[in-house]
């Protein structure tokens, strides 16, 4: 094998290039992740981010997320009642003339930051997601963007109907849905006693996610309820988030409908 000889380059970084004919090129600085070795020649990069690397790079992230929170500040403008949800309804006429359109956003900005968040999740899912799902999942990953683009209109339109509604009875919606779901997920176990119930929980990593889903539910709409006004007396109701479940796994017996006399 021919062996190259190379002169030195000024500097500490310049250096020579291995062209495709096999010679070396004039001293210069060498391509993206090549850098020269003692020989003067540029030699590709090949060693792995040390961990203080890996640290530097967080570094870099963390630093520019703190320098948002500059920024983070909300103002709003507290509601009064429930029409302040729909102004569009409330133009006044005086004495059944021309109507003074004063339609405006007065619970700034619950009302538009909610159609904000839908546009960029639209916009992330279009960008971002399909090509996430078309490499890790096609298939699954597939199936719930076509969800999304029904859900999110659905959402969005609700939103500017109900808006109002949804801001008075969300805490109380989002207890009866999670009881009702927990119902739901352990009605699809075939096997209802309560050993049967108790294992498959503990032991199944799939399920045990789901109870703790059902279980962040509860307990955001207890705090949505209570909004820890009484902070001792509210803290204890924490204790009520695992009741829904225990409360099914013990009286699913009881209801089976083989027990109950046909005649």
């Amino acid at each position: 094998m021919k062996m190259l000889t190379t002169e030195s380059c000024p500097g500490w970084y310049c250096g020579r290039q291995i062209l495709d004919s096999g010679e070396l090129s004039e001293c210069g600085s060498c391509p993206r992740a090549y850098r020269r070795n003692d020989s003067y020649i540029c030699v590709p990069c090949t060693d792995s981010p040390t961990f203080y690397d890996w640290l530097y790079l967080g570094f870099m992230v963390v630093f520019l997320l703190i320098l948002h929170w500059f920024f983070i500040d909300l103002v709003s403008m507290r509601r009064r009642s429930l029409t302040d949800w729909y102004t569009l309804l409330h133009n006044p006429d005086p004495n059944y003339e021309e109507t003074i359109h004063c339609t405006q956003e007065a619970v700034y900005p619950l009302y538009s930051i909610i159609f904000l968040f839908y546009t960029m999740n639209l916009l992330c899912m279009f960008c971002f997601r399909t090509w996430v799902c078309r490499k890790v999942m096609p298939g699954p990953g597939k199936m719930s963007i076509y969800a999304a683009m029904y859900y999110l209109p659905i959402l969005a339109v609700s939103h500017a109907l109900i808006g109002g509604l949804l801001y008075y009875a969300f805490p109380y919606l989002i207890v009866v849905m999670s009881v009702i779901s927990c119902a739901v997920h352990f009605a699809f176990s075939i096997n209802q006693t309560v050993f049967s119930l108790i294992m498959t929980s503990l032991t199944s990593p799939r399920n045990i996610i789901i109870l703790m889903g059902h279980w962040c539910l509860h307990f955001y709409g207890i705090i949505s309820i209570t909004e820890f006004t009484d902070p001792l007396f509210h803290s204890l109701l924490i204790l009520l988030v695992p009741l829904p479940t225990l409360f099914y796994i013990f009286t699913a017996r009881f209801t089976n409908p083989k027990k109950f006399d046909k005649s």
